[in-house]
């Protein structure tokens, strides 16, 4: 096949108008130029004057549209009031109902609006008086109202964590009034903080305070269950783990040591099953003599040294080292020589 010349291939600029060759190095020298640059930069800039301009042109057009349509509608508007025919009777009353319909719910959200505030306004007064009356019955009094488990209510006091169920003379703090103590400690902390949360006092709002948290001890709420409740209680109890952790003074020491209780282990006998017994024969195996010969290394010794004759009579000579000479072998030699 004879040898084709094929002219190298190119590309078309569009900034530039003219044609670069079709490789990375010559496209990447023609882009890094000033000229090509200058060229991007006014193609954007003609680009942005244009989208700019049309923007204008769109936005004047939606302007003569909305005047068009406006203009349009307060003529037919005209024509509906100045006619009498039934149509326009039928329009205009229907404006006029929505119209009505419009005002009447404005008014009623306006009513709607102000009953509310009112109830709110009356509601925080009536709060307010509430909290001012249980902050004052609280320091009258210590007691406070609590649950147990079985649901039933119970009188405790802050100060001596004395416990009853009958309630006090002197008034307590029922569950109720503690959780609107509970409420205003927390708007109180709130207020006071912004952006955190207000760590007032606790109450127990209807729960039953533990012995960590209301200081009583804690037996002093199985002491008080009813002779009624005791069967539940005691099964209560069963259900609890016996291993349990007790805190307090460590026991005294006895000198002696403390009790332990021993176990009898009862041995089992094996049990015969009975089961037949099975005669094996015995295979009696030969025992393996090695019968080969032992090999016994022997050190030979001699009474007297062995002295050769001949190399007693011989006297040693020094050959001497081998003498090189001015021959240098298959090298070249230098044929003139400067004196």
């Amino acid at each position: 096949m004879a040898d084709v010349w094929r002219s190298q291939p190119r590309k078309q600029c569009d900034f530039c108008k003219c044609w670069i060759a079709d490789n990375k190095p010559s496209i990447a020298f023609h882009e890094s130029g000033k000229k090509h640059k200058e060229n991007v930069a006014k193609r954007l800039s003609e680009i942005s004057k244009k989208s700019a301009k049309d923007a204008k042109q769109q936005l004047q057009m939606d302007k003569e549209i909305q005047k068009m349509e406006e203009a349009a509608l307060r003529a037919y508007m005209k024509d509906i009031q100045g006619s009498g025919d039934f149509t326009s009777q039928l329009v205009l009353e229907g404006l006029e109902q929505k119209q009505r319909a419009a005002d009447e719910a404005a008014e009623k959200q306006a009513e709607a609006k102000q009953a509310r505030e009112a109830a709110k306004a009356r509601e925080k007064i009536d709060l307010e008086l509430k909290r001012k009356r249980v902050k004052e019955k609280a320091k009258a009094t210590k007691w406070h109202e609590a649950r147990s488990d079985e649901g039933y209510s119970y009188y405790w006091h802050v100060d001596t964590n004395e416990t009853k169920w009958e309630p006090p003379a002197d008034g307590y703090i029922s569950i109720a009034d503690q959780k609107v103590l509970e409420e205003a400690e927390k708007a109180k902390a709130e207020v006071n903080v912004p952006g955190k949360k207000g760590k007032g006092k606790h109450f127990s709002g209807g729960k039953k305070r533990k012995p960590e948290d209301s200081g009583a001890p804690p037996s002093a709420t199985k002491k008080m269950v009813p002779e009624a409740k005791a069967a539940a209680s005691s099964s209560k109890a069963e259900k609890l783990p016996k291993n349990i952790p007790t805190m307090g003074p460590a026991p005294k020491p006895n000198p002696y040591g403390l009790w332990k209780s021993i176990e009898k282990k009862v041995e089992v006998e094996p049990v015969d099953l009975e089961l037949p017994s099975q005669q094996q024969a015995e295979i009696k195996v030969p025992a393996l003599v090695d019968d080969r010969p032992k090999i016994k290394f022997h050190e030979k010794k001699i009474s007297r040294p062995i002295v050769d004759d001949d190399a007693s009579t011989s006297q040693p000579t020094f050959t001497g080292f081998k003498k090189k000479g001015n021959f240098r072998g298959n090298t070249r030699q230098r044929l003139d020589t400067d004196d």
